[in-house]
């Protein structure tokens, strides 16, 4: 399965990593206008 060899990609987990703590902080900065 190719979607298991992609998972084992360091670089690729660390990248995925940073991409869902921007979108964590923007999410988390769009409930706080909000509120």
């Amino acid at each position: 399965d190719s979607r298991t060899t992609l998972f084992d990609d360091p670089d690729l987990a660390e990248t995925l990593t940073l991409f869902a703590r921007l979108i964590g902080c923007i999410f988390f900065a769009n409930i706080n206008e909000g509120s």
